[in-house]
């Protein structure tokens, strides 16, 4: 997943949560338009969401969105649990603000847990457990890193998607090493 692909889906993903906000603040009142408007939110959630690899996610839009077109509002119900989702995948992948990340130091413990962290990346790519290590990968990307540590991390996710598990491994060794130099 490249950084422009992650810039891409939030430009669209962070209006849709507004606009699926909204929808359900109006507590049933639909009018046809925005029934509509809904559908064509959740259809171009549920791309975007398939492109980043959230399938899960991007399957339950695919379900509101066939509520919205055969009009079965009490299917609307699931609409906050998807925006709940849809807001942690969004607060996942927003960068974190632009501190000086070259002034970032890292201590012992952000070593160990970095290093613990990336065994259960490279055990899950072991047993093909592609899951485990994307949601690994995320959370180490809401964290403060150094640059040269999240440009790596970044690339480690993007690898994944691809299927590049070999190098997500190298990468999380790679990693490790820099960990141990820092200190």
């Amino acid at each position: 997943m490249t950084p422009q692909w992650i810039k891409f889906f939030l430009i669209d993903a962070v209006p849709a949560v507004e606009k699926l906000e909204a929808f359900v603040n109006k507590d049933g009142n639909y009018s046809d338009e925005d029934i509509k408007e809904f559908t064509v939110t959740v259809h171009s959630m549920k791309s975007a969401l398939a492109n980043m690899g959230e399938h899960e996610l991007s399957s339950d839009a695919a379900k509101l969105e066939r509520a919205g077109k055969e009009n079965k509002k009490e299917e609307f119900n699931g609409i906050p649990d998807f925006v709940k989702k849809l807001r942690t995948v969004i607060t996942n992948l927003t960068p974190p603000e632009e501190d000086n990340e070259d002034s970032i130091v890292i201590t012992e413990s952000d070593c160990a847990e970095l290093r613990e962290k990336l065994d259960i990346i490279k055990q899950a790519n072991d047993i093909l457990d592609n899951r485990t290590a994307k949601a690994t990968i995320n959370e180490l990307r809401a964290m403060k890193w150094p640059s040269k540590i999240t440009q790596l991390i970044d690339k480690m996710s993007e690898h994944l998607l691809g299927g590049d598990l070999k190098e997500v491994s190298h990468i999380a060794d790679l990693i490790d090493y820099i960990c141990d130099d820092s200190l």
